[in-house]
Order: structure tokens, then sequence, then C-alpha cells
């Protein structure tokens, strides 16, 4: 379930895009030990380091959710993913799925 077919995908609690656009992530989602600021964007074109354009959640095999931000860090294309289950902090890292990563890449760089 995504944002991308008009949905409102759930991590356990965390609505998005409502998550992001009310603040209620501010200062609790870190990145390679780094507190980092989500910004949500429609279309990519504000100042922020991080702007999620897209967001996705499902189930893993293990019967956990699994959450992908499809984001532009500094302008670059990147997919970030979190399974943070519990806490005040969503942890998120840089998705090891090279197709994703590629295919979001190659939408970016052709609605450019």
């Amino acid at each position: 379930m995504g944002t991308y077919d008009g949905e409102r995908p759930d991590h356990y609690g965390f609505t998005f895009p409502n998550a992001i656009e009310s603040g209620q992530l501010d200062n609790r989602v870190i990145l390679a030990n780094q507190r980092i600021q989500l910004r949500w964007s429609e279309d990519g074109e504000q100042s922020a380091p991080f702007q999620v354009v897209e967001a996705a959640t499902m189930d893993n095999q293990h019967g956990f959710l699994t959450t992908y931000f499809f984001c532009l860090h500094n302008q670059q294309p990147v997919v970030f993913v979190t399974g943070t289950t519990n806490g005040d902090d969503l942890y998120v890292r840089t998705s090891q799925n090279s197709e994703l990563q590629a295919g979001f890449a190659k939408i970016v760089t052709e609605k450019a």
C-alpha cells in the first residue's frame, strides 16, 4: 500500500504522509546514528535535504511491517527503508534492494 496509489500507508501508528506533514516524526528519524528531518514534498522542489515524495508499507515474510520512503536526499534519488516496530524513534537505512533504487532513480531522472 502506498501514497502513489492514493492510499495512506500506516507503519505502526505512523500514517503517511500525515506523520511527516504534521511534524509527528520531527526529531524522531535516525539514519546512520544521526537524527534527520524528513519533509513531505509532492514534487521534490523544496530546499529540505530529505524530501519524501512517496511512501509505501507492506508486510514482510515474518509478519512485520516494512516501510519504504522514496526520497530526494540533496536532490539525489534514494530509497530508505524501516522495519522499526516500537519506540519513540524511527530508524531508517538505505535500502539494499538495487532494483528498487535503480527503478526510483530512473523515474526521477525521466521527470527531470
